[in-house]
């Protein structure tokens, strides 16, 4: 019995030390020893990760494969690919672990009485690639679980994907709201928060966010050249008045072209005239309006021959008369019938047959067939153009009227860069016009381009107006003044206090001497004045760097050169 207890000793200590595991106090004597030696135990000591080939929870394409850095299976190991970690979870890069398992960067959230894989920075208990069985050896994906929910914090029997492992009653128990306001020492911020650290959130801020970054003195911005100073505002865009034009409304004009060759037979209608929706403007002589009622005619018959022989044919069939061969041959031939029909009908309404001429083809088809093709208006507009003329050949596609609808007309108003941004869709412009003089005309802000006209240097803003009285006319010019604006006016600052990155703008917003905070914004363009107008991100009470915006800009990058968490 000694000798057999001497054994299974033996055997545990192999088992532990094959590990790599490490109590919490070794683990933090380890952390100690500083930045250096913990980076190597992120890679050197993993050199003898154990093969866990033969489990078979790895159902990814890299099945199999192995990670040449740290002998863990590459599907697994998210040391190495970044989309295998729990993107609510924040990573140390300086120390290649979650920054809630880093104890180089917080000790103080290290429970000292669970063991820790330092090959993975995980505990032993959720480390997944260690012991793939006992943490559940599911991934995220699988499962549909995150780290950082109420009822389950990040980091607390997870493994890196943020799905639990086992229970552990007796472990300390760290809140959601702990992991994630994870403290960065060495910059005296939240983790969540600390630019310098996380660059790489930067770029997914949204208009109004921001990430600080803290200088090492509060005299080193000083010193550095950087000056502060407020954002100044633009005015609000209410009563201001700018050059306008009328044009047709595009939403309610057309060209209407011929749908087929043939010959011009009829003009039923005259330039200038109203038309309603439906009304026929022109009639064409077209050999393809024959052949297509022709062929819709045949098709129909045949589709009614083929219904008919089915219909007999089941009734036999069920009546065991004739066999199951035949009768399914009736029926293929009558789906075949019924889809050349459709076929046929369908063409006869892209040549602009309506329902009810349709329907006359087949109950009269005597009367009804015809070669000639009627041209209808789309909808009750004016003619304004009448190109079609009796006796002419033309082509499909040939253009033949072209149409509006007056009742309703576009003002577009050329807005300077810097007031567009002053400006929402639905906001209020009067329009005056020298055609006009006794007249003044409302109407409402429909559409804001997108786009600065390169040379103008002004916006396109669309308003649509009203013209029962029929007094507005394409190529009218005047002036648009705005009467309400939805917005106040915007905030202005100078180009020096842009910083773009990743096609998006950002200011630097003073908080202290020595910290400032870099914050989205949306501009609106430049104004008269030389300034940017900001749309969103800022409120106006903010100090922001109006000079030296790229020294923040350096400080804060530092960590992409190699500073940053890496320096703890």
């Amino acid at each position: 019995m000694k000798l057999n207890f001497a054994h299974l000793i033996a055997a545990a200590t192999l088992l532990l030390a094959g590990c790599g595991k490490q109590t919490g106090e070794s683990a933090g004597k380890a952390g100690s020893a500083g930045k250096g030696k913990h980076a190597s135990l992120q890679h050197d000591d993993c050199s003898h990760l154990p093969d866990h080939s033969s489990h078979h929870h790895d159902h990814s394409k890299h099945a199999g494969e192995v990670c040449d850095a740290h002998h863990a299976p590459k599907n697994r190991c998210f040391i190495c690919d970044a989309s295998l970690r729990d993107p609510k979870r924040l990573w140390c890069k300086g120390h290649a672990r979650y920054e809630d398992r880093c104890w180089l960067c917080h000790p103080e959230l290290q429970d000292k009485s669970r063991l820790y894989c330092s090959k993975h920075g995980l505990y032993e208990d959720e480390c997944f690639i260690c012991h793939p069985k006992e943490a559940g050896g599911v991934s995220r994906q699988q499962t549909g679980t995150h780290a950082g929910s109420a009822s389950h914090p990040a980091g607390i029997g997870d493994d890196d994907h943020g799905h639990g492992g086992h229970e552990h009653g007796s472990h300390a128990q760290t809140s959601a709201a702990e992991v994630s306001r994870l403290y960065c020492r060495e910059h005296q911020l939240y983790e969540a928060e600390c630019g310098s650290c996380h660059p790489d959130l930067i770029e997914k801020l949204s208009p109004g966010k921001g990430m600080k970054v803290r200088f090492m003195s509060k005299e080193s911005a000083a010193k550095a050249g950087i000056s502060c100073g407020s954002t100044q505002e633009l005015g609000s865009a209410e009563g201001r008045s700018w050059p306008c034009r009328v044009t047709f409304d595009q939403e309610r004009s057309a060209k209407i072209a011929a749908l087929s060759d043939g010959i011009v037979r009829q003009v039923l209608v005259k330039q200038g005239k109203k038309v309603r929706a439906g009304q026929i403007l022109a009639r064409i002589h077209s050999a393809d309006a024959g052949d297509a009622c022709r062929e819709y005619l045949i098709a129909h018959a045949q589709a009614e021959l083929k219904k008919s022989i089915y219909e007999r044919e089941s009734g036999l069939f069920h009546e065991k008369v004739v066999s199951q061969q035949a009768h399914e041959e009736a029926r293929a031939e009558f789906t075949f019938a019924t889809q050349q029909c459709e076929a046929s009908r369908q063409r006869l309404i892209n040549l602009g047959f309506t329902v009810a001429e349709i329907d006359a083809l087949v109950a009269n088809p005597a009367e009804a067939a015809t070669a000639v093709l009627n041209v209808r208006a789309p909808f009750s507009a004016t003619i304004l153009e009448r190109k079609a003329v009796a006796g002419q050949s033309v082509e499909a596609a040939s253009m033949l009227f072209s149409i509006a609808d007056l009742s309703t007309m576009w003002i577009e108003v050329a807005v300077p860069a810097g007031y567009a941004g002053m400006l929402s869709e639905g906001d209020s412009i009067a329009a005056r016009f020298r055609e006009l003089p006794q007249t003044g005309l409302r109407a409402r802000i429909t559409w804001i381009s997108p786009q600065i006209d390169a040379q103008t240097r002004t916006v396109t803003v669309r308003a649509l107006a009203r013209n029962t009285a029929g007094i507005l006319r394409d190529g009218m010019f005047g002036e648009a003044a705005v009467l309400n604006s939805s917005r106040s006016g915007a905030l202005g600052v100078p180009e020096t206090a842009l910083q773009r990155i990743s096609g998006k703008d950002f200011v630097f917003v003073k908080n202290d001497e020595d910290l400032f905070e870099i914050r989205r914004v949306v501009t609106a363009g430049k104004s008269g004045s030389g300034l940017v107008g900001i749309r969103d991100g800022l409120s106006g009470d903010e100090q922001i760097v109006l000079a030296g915006s790229f020294i923040v800009r350096s400080e804060l990058q530092k960590s992409k050169f190699g500073a940053g968490c890496a320096d703890h």
